[in-house]
C-alpha cells in the first residue's frame, strides 16, 4: 500500500514540473520577464564612495541595498582602501 502511495506522489510531482516548465516556455514566448529584477541604485556613486573609504555597511545604509550587492557593484574597489573604513 505504501509503495502505492509513493508511486502516486511521484507521478503528481512529474506533472507538477511539466506544468511549471510548460508555464515558464509560454510566458518567455509572450516575451514576459522572469527572472528576479536587479536592485536599482546609482553604482557610480557606491564606486565613488568606496573610494574614499568609507565602508560597505555605510554605503549599502545610504543606498538602501544589501552589503552583498554593494560589493558585487564594485569589485575592484574590494581591496583594503588607505585610511581605513569613515565613519560619519
Amino acid at each position: 500500500m505504501l509503495a502505492i502511495a509513493a508511486w502516486i506522489a511521484k507521478q503528481e510531482r512529474l506533472r507538477i514540473t511539466e506544468r511549471t516548465r510548460a508555464g515558464v516556455e509560454r510566458a518567455r514566448r509572450k516575451g514576459k520577464h522572469i527572472a528576479r529584477l536587479k536592485a536599482t541604485f546609482r553604482r557610480d556613486v557606491a564606486r565613488d564612495l568606496r573610494r574614499e573609504g568609507w565602508s560597505w555597511g555605510w554605503i549599502a545604509t545610504q543606498l538602501g541595498v544589501p552589503v552583498s550587492t554593494i560589493r558585487d557593484a564594485c569589485p575592484a574597489e574590494s581591496v583594503p582602501v588607505e585610511g581605513g573604513n569613515q565613519q560619519p
